[in-house]
């Protein structure tokens, strides 16, 4: 096999090998001390471990990724906590649905109230801004709030009815967020400025929003039970889910570039690449109606089950291995040596044969045996008719007799200035 054929036979086995499968999904569950607390949504903290609301429970929760859980209830009865967020500041935020207000608790569990000027506004979703401030949506109040670190808020009236709630910090500076009722999904920058995108599929009733790691923004669609994506300039793409009337709620971006979103009455965990392929992942508790959707510090993504009262928690698969450009380099190099050695061994099959040809040739038409100096390490040759027929390498010891073609002179030659190692036939010389 020559070297090119060689190379073109191992580059088109790694081509054509299937790909590794990626490990199986594994899925824990963890109930909090409280019973019917009801988990709503879920966040990473700034001190390794996940928050959660408890909507009924009227607390914050916090697990570890030892599944260790800590409650903290909340100075206001019955205020239903919703939407939670990692702040600026080092603490977690949250909307307080029934309360109207916006809390505030440290990793040491120090909680702050901020009631909000509207009366029964329902604030929902929360998002930490780029101005240093946290957005959230007013559902009933049809507006986008706006609380800094300090507690100051700014109200966004919006049109009427369109219901708000989900929000997130787009790519570009702006905050995205997720109208009900208005069938659309908003725009709002920093200053203040709406704009507003509708959606294809009427009646489909958005509900959560995410920055996906395309540069887009992410969002599930509870009642078309799909998941849309929209570019920052308004372009809208939807992809329809495998599971009929599955409800997608809560979306998130994992650690391994893929959008994860729960699916409330399909009880499961789905999967979407930024080119849509969807995979679903069941819940081991049925109805369980998971809400909230996080990714953790321990690359996992971590859920709230509304229904059944517990933390979930789901790995995220092992992609197949890529070589990189550098790594696709080192591959073509050894396998370039390993033809080239291939090469070598083949042409060392025959070395004793073809030196004992050139010392000792055939009958021939006559000819001289001389030493060539055209190569630095200088080689033996055997002419015919001023023609080189045949050349090797010869040892450096003994010193070697060289018996030339009948006819010719004989003569000895010492030979010990040569290069060590046994005769090998040039490769550019034929016997």
């Amino acid at each position: 096999m020559t070297l090119v054929a060689t190379v073109m036979a191992a580059i088109s086995l790694i081509l054509v090998a299937p790909p590794r499968r990626p490990i199986a999904q594994t899925i824990t569950e963890v109930s909090p001390p409280t019973p019917s607390s009801s988990p709503y949504d879920i966040a990473a903290g700034p001190d390794g471990a996940l928050w959660f609301t408890q909507l009924y429970g009227n607390s914050i929760g916090r697990i570890t990724t030892a599944s260790v859980i800590t409650e903290f209830p909340l100075p206001t009865a019955n205020s239903e906590p919703t939407g939670i967020v990692a702040g600026p500041d080092g603490a977690l935020w949250f909307t307080q649905g029934n309360g109207n207000r916006i809390g505030r608790i440290t990793t040491a569990g120090i909680i702050t109230e901020f009631p909000l000027p509207t009366a029964g506004s329902g604030p929902s979703g929360i998002a930490a801004g780029p101005d240093g401030a946290l957005w959230f949506t007013q559902m009933n109040g049809n507006r986008i709030g706006r609380i800094t670190t300090a507690g100051v808020i700014t109200q966004f009236p919006l049109p009427a009815f369109s219901r708000p709630l989900g929000i997130a910090a787009g790519p570009d500076g702006a905050l995205w967020f997720t109208q009900r009722t208005g069938n659309s999904i908003g725009r709002i920058t920093t200053a203040g400025i709406i704009t507003d995108f509708p959606l294809p599929t009427a009646g489909s009733n958005p509900f959560d929003i995410e920055a996906g790691p395309d540069g887009a923004l992410w969002f599930t669609q509870e009642d078309g039970n799909s998941i849309g994506r929209i570019t920052t300039a308004g372009v809208i793409t939807e992809f329809p889910l495998p599971t009929a009337n599955s409800f997608p709620i809560g979306i998130a971006a994992g650690p391994d570039g893929a959008l994860w979103f729960t699916q409330r009455n399909g009880n499961s965990i789905g999967r979407i690449t930024t080119a849509g392929v969807i995979t679903e992942f069941p819940l081991p508790t049925a109805n369980s109606v998971p809400a909230g959707i996080a990714a953790g510090p321990d690359g996992a993504l971590w859920f709230a089950q509304f229904t059944s009262n517990r933390i979930g928690r789901i790995t995220t698969p092992v992609p197949a291995p890529v070589p990189t450009l550098s790594e696709w380099a080192l591959i073509l190099l050894g396998l370039i040596l390993a033809g080239g050695a291939v090469m070598d061994i083949q042409r060392q099959r025959r070395p004793a044969q073809a030196h004992q040809e050139l010392l000792n040739g055939p009958a021939g038409d006559g000819g001289t045996a001389r030493m060539s100096a055209s190569h630095p390490e200088r080689r033996f040759s055997r002419f015919i008719s001023g023609r080189v027929t045949a050349e090797a390498w010869v040892p450096r010891t003994p010193t070697h007799p060289v018996t030339c073609l009948p006819g010719a002179e004989r003569r000895h030659t010492d030979f010990k200035s040569l290069e060590p190692g046994p005769p090998r036939w040039s490769p550019s010389s034929t016997p």
